[in-house]
């Protein structure tokens, strides 16, 4: 290990890779650079353990310096990760049985959280969880999948659009990192009927939250993870999350056009006309994203 490295990020990686060990004891790490171009770059190491990974934080520190995002992954399919998560969500999660066992702040009040199986699962097991998974606790279903890698703690984010109001890069940062699994693990593991899958919520009115009135179009427009890298509101965003949880518990298309056209967008949609197409059109967009997610 190389004397740049500081001692509190070396102990911070190995938390979280202890937390995130599965039988092999052995990692993926993915380094990803993305380009003006729009393309990016994306070397994949394979078959590394704890400490071949500690053994490479000074040439990882320098990769990240170069503009490369360094990402980890356990190989095998014991765990889980949820990206695009805010506080609010991982205290539900940790309240609801779906404890994580580990977290990391990947910008401000923004999350990923890795959720342990108790077991290895299948491919399909894996895959059809992880997406189960992320649509329970409301995460990016374009992160949910097997093998998906999450940042490792102590490197920056070098995505342009993370980038802080003074112009700099955010460290990630390990806000949490335990040995277990989560309480509902056996239960859903064995028997993946008590998730509610997106393509048959949309013909039920059950929520996923037995007992608990569904969040309102106003409580996503609130919410931190639907602002910008300066701190304002994108309430496009925050209506196509809306939309995709309204859908997934059972709301109707039309009930939900009606809520995105509480809000006047004259300055921005221009007439009526205008505006209930952009309202239909995010509905429709999330109804597509719910279809193959249950596929």
């Amino acid at each position: 290990m190389g004397k740049d490295v500081p001692q509190f990020m070396t102990d911070n990686v190995i938390a979280q890779l202890s937390a995130l060990r599965c039988e092999s004891g052995l990692f993926y790490l993915r380094l990803i650079k993305f380009l003006p171009d729009g393309g990016k770059i994306t070397p994949l190491y394979r078959n590394l353990s704890v400490q071949d990974i500690v053994d490479r934080l000074s040439y990882l520190r320098w990769k990240n310096s170069d503009g490369f995002n360094i990402n980890v992954c356990p190989q095998g399919n014991r765990f889980s990760m949820i990206d695009d998560l805010t506080t609010e969500r991982i205290d539900w999660m940790e309240a609801s049985g779906y404890e994580p066992c580990v977290v990391v702040e990947t910008s401000v009040g923004n999350y990923q959280a890795w959720l342990n199986h108790g077991r290895t699962l299948s491919d399909d097991e894996a895959s059809d969880f992880a997406k189960q998974l992320t649509a329970l606790c409301e995460g990016d279903h374009g992160a949910a999948g097997r093998n998906h890698s999450g940042r490792l703690a102590g490197f920056s984010n070098r995505k342009e659009s993370r980038r802080l109001p003074d112009g700099r890069f955010f460290f990630t940062k390990l806000r949490l990192a335990k040995d277990r699994a989560f309480s509902n693990a056996a239960a859903l593991v064995c028997t993946p009927s008590p998730l509610v899958q997106p393509s048959t919520a949309r013909n039920s009115h059950e929520s996923v939250r037995p007992g608990k009135s569904l969040l309102s179009i106003e409580w996503f427009h609130s919410r931190d993870r639907y602002r910008d890298c300066n701190g304002n509101p994108d309430l496009s965003r925050a209506d196509a999350g809306y939309a995709t949880y309204a859908l997934s518990h059972g709301v109707s298309r039309s009930e939900i056009v009606r809520e995105i056209l509480k809000r006047d967008m004259t300055a921005k949609k221009g007439r009526p006309a205008a505006q209930k197409k952009y309202a239909e059109h995010t509905v429709d967009s999330a109804i597509v994203l719910l279809r193959k997610l249950g596929k």
